[in-house]
């Protein structure tokens, strides 16, 4: 139902504007009463050439002789807020209800009661109760928390009421919950919950200034003392982010710290406060997906074991984890000297801050699988190597049957199902090929030696008994360093480094069972004469590598070794 239908024509073309309850103040006053009525009335008048009166009244400052329109104009360009300079502004009302033809006092209060009573039906409705179960576990502490859904609905009612009781004499609040845009649910525009696109709890201008862009200035009056800011009471809950459903990257608290539900407050100077509410706890525990265990088990085969079946359990356990999270509000609290809004205290969203606790890790119900593995080696292709082992892995998470990893074993496995019943089965692995491997890099050894006056290069081959008949193929690189010393151009004796390659070729040696070593001679090689300054001479082996060719048991692989030893000349 809308106003004009409770209200006479003549009532309903002024625009009724709500005061707050109380005595005439304001919350950062630059001038008094009369003097911020006089520069109203002053600017009214510039912006609808009417002759609109100020007056001072026992609640704000009354607007007398204004048109429905011209009100409007005035209150979106000077006063959105329903405050100028800090102090209530509104029209004549008493004059209103005296003129008006709609309900005597009598009947429009009890038009308001009856409004106020189904309001508060409203907020006691199923839909606004299941609005306030979606919020925060503390909304109830929270009035500009507590409404929720039908808030358009509601918004209209208190409306309603706000006029018939202005016709009466009465003061209510206008519009929707603390915090949202004319009637939507808070949190209901594009900024953070309970904010209009700026901070939580701001319009158009700078959060708990009371003067909006636009405004102008107060004039040449000399600031009062200084006030202390208006803290806030309400803190809307933060729109979920990453903080509420990441578990890796913010810090943890062990259990909640003392006095987490006081706000506090810190001055880093005297003209800045930062205002921190207390922790508030997010309404529901966040839970990660169930995740489940891979157990892992080992078994290794050797020729005393071979003939006997292995047995191995697996467990797998599920579990999950959670945590309960906790959001802080904090705001910025700044003095502004004079300036274009007159000295007061500015309010400024800061962001806010999160804290979660872990709750212990939940288990469900573990699954156990046994397995029984025996061994086939009647089509084995090759021979057990004394340095090498055979081990499989075997692993379950819970899903399906064990997976085998066969690449530390000694041969080329094939799986056969024998028997498998709920939880546990049983394979026998079939041995086929033999897998090469990479030689030993330390069973064979390069290194020189003087020997009855000649310089040879040594190769022994400790596994010949096992590669007798295959190639052991040598690649040494072996220099001769010729030191010479002459005298400095001004002081001192200088000494240079003279290297010359003496011998780099690929060295075959055929691998025999009863010659596990090699020698070459290189005395021919290290015979040339050397220059009459030379100090000193020296072989070495610059760098070294060998491979096994063709071989049935190792691999091609190139084995680098590095540099060997040296010798004098």
């Amino acid at each position: 139902m809308r106003t004009n239908q409770v209200l006479s024509k003549a009532a309903a073309t002024a625009l009724l504007f709500v005061l707050t309850v109380g005595p005439l103040r304001a919350e950062t006053p630059t001038l008094s009463a009369p003097e911020a009525c006089q520069q109203l009335e002053a600017q009214a008048r510039r912006l609808l050439a009417e002759k609109v009166r100020c007056e001072v009244g026992p609640s704000g400052l009354i607007l007398r002789d204004a048109s429905a329109a011209g009100l409007k104009t005035l209150q979106r360009k000077l006063f959105p807020t329903q405050r100028y300079l800090g102090y209530a502004v509104g029209p004549d009302l008493a004059q209103t209800a005296q003129t008006s033809t709609g309900p005597s006092q009598t009947v429009a209060q009890r038009q308001a009661t009856q409004l106020q009573t189904a309001s508060m039906r409203l907020k006691d409705s199923p839909a606004m109760a299941q609005a306030v179960d979606a919020n925060f576990d503390n909304s109830a502490s929270h009035p500009d928390l507590a409404l929720g859904a039908d808030t358009n609905a509601w918004g209209l009612l208190t409306r309603k009421a706000a006029v018939l009781a202005g016709a009466a004499g009465a003061v209510m609040m206008q519009s929707g919950p603390p915090g949202s845009d004319d009637d939507g649910p808070p949190g209901s525009n594009d900024g953070p919950p309970g904010s209009n696109d700026g901070p939580p709890g701001s319009n158009d201008g700078p959060p708990g200034s009371g003067n909006p862009p636009g405004h102008n200035p107060p004039g040449g009056s000399t600031p009062p003392s200084r006030p202390a800011p208006v803290w806030r009471s309400s803190f809307p809950p933060p729109a979920p982010n990453w903080w509420n459903t990441d578990f890796d990257h913010y810090d943890w608290w062990s259990n909640l710290p003392s006095g987490y539900d006081r706000p506090y407050r810190d001055q880093s100077n005297p003209d800045s406060f930062l205002y921190y509410s207390g922790w508030y706890r997010w309404r529901d525990v966040f839970t990660m997906n169930w995740e489940r265990t891979e157990d892992t088990a080992s078994i290794s085969r050797t020729p005393a074991n071979q003939q006997q079946i292995q047995s191995v359990s697996l467990t797998s356990e599920v579990h999950r984890e959670s945590k309960e999270c906790y959001y802080q509000a904090v705001y910025r609290y700044d003095w502004a000297q004079g300036g274009f809004h007159g000295s007061h205290w500015e309010e400024n969203f800061n962001g806010y801050k999160a804290r979660c606790i872990r709750l212990p890790t939940e288990y469900g119900q573990p699954r156990v699988y046994t397995t029984n593995i025996a061994f086939d080696l009647n089509l084995v292709q090759g021979q057990d190597l004394p340095w090498e082992s055979d081990v499989i892995r075997v692993s379950y998470n819970g899903s399906g049957q064990p997976r085998y990893d066969f690449s530390g074993a000694a041969y080329n496995y094939t799986p056969r199902l024998d028997a498998q019943r709920s939880g546990s089965e049983s394979v026998t692995l079939v041995a086929g090929t033999k897998k090469l491997r990479a030689p030993e890099s330390d069973k064979v050894q390069a290194f020189l030696r003087v020997n009855a006056g000649k310089i040879e290069l040594v190769i022994n081959d400790d596994r010949a008994s096992y590669y007798q008949g295959e190639t052991l193929r040598v690649n040494a690189r072996i220099v001769r360093r010729v030191v010479t010393k002459t005298k400095g151009r001004l002081w001192g004796w200088n000494e240079k480094n003279v290297d010359s390659v003496i011998y780099s070729q690929p060295l075959d040696i055929l691998v025999g069972a009863n010659n596990p070593q090699s020698v070459t001679d290189l005395t021919g090689q290290v015979s040339a004469p050397k220059p009459a300054n030379a100090v000193s001479s020296s072989v070495f082996i610059d760098s070294w590598d060998f491979s096994r060719v063709n071989s049935r048991i190792s691999t091609g692989a190139v084995i680098q070794r590095g540099q060997g030893n040296n010798v004098p000349n």
